[in-house]
């Protein structure tokens, strides 16, 4: 069944060590948020967490570029990237959210709709963690 879904944390280091896992992620046709933090990042994009942290606008848009999924790359500053390259800042956002069940919920408004469309996707991944929010409620839309 092909249904939205938020990856996180073991789910995404196990895209980043098989190929067919990563292609399959790119021929989705439904909506896939990816949320690592930058030790993911870095293993979904084979370099070190240094070259993630030298630049985070560019490696939040590679990851979704590389695998088609909404990528919220977590941490100080925050940075959600489309496929598309478009890109926001969420500046609320904390270390924090690089955390263990952070990646559970996320919750942003998208102001450049103009409508303040609110979308929250949910994941559990593991039945004992505890539900982390990340509420954003101004972002910022960064390049193109």
């Amino acid at each position: 069944m092909d249904c939205p879904v938020v990856l996180d944390a073991d789910a995404l280091n196990l895209i980043a060590g098989d190929k067919a896992l990563l292609t399959t992620l790119l021929h989705r046709t439904v909506a896939t948020v990816l949320t690592p933090h930058e030790a993911e990042g870095a293993r979904l994009l084979k370099v070190t967490p240094q070259i993630i942290q030298s630049d985070r606008v560019n490696a939040v848009r590679d990851i979704a570029l590389q695998t088609g999924a909404i990528t919220v790359l977590k941490g100080p500053g925050t940075l959600i990237a489309m496929r598309s390259s478009r890109t926001w800042l969420s500046p609320y956002a904390t270390a924090s959210l690089a955390t263990a069940g952070s990646g559970d919920v996320l919750l942003f408004e998208d102001e450049m709709s103009g409508d303040s469309v609110r979308r929250s996707m949910t994941s559990r991944s593991t039945p004992s963690s505890s539900a982390a929010v990340a509420a954003s409620r101004q972002v910022r839309t960064i390049g193109p």
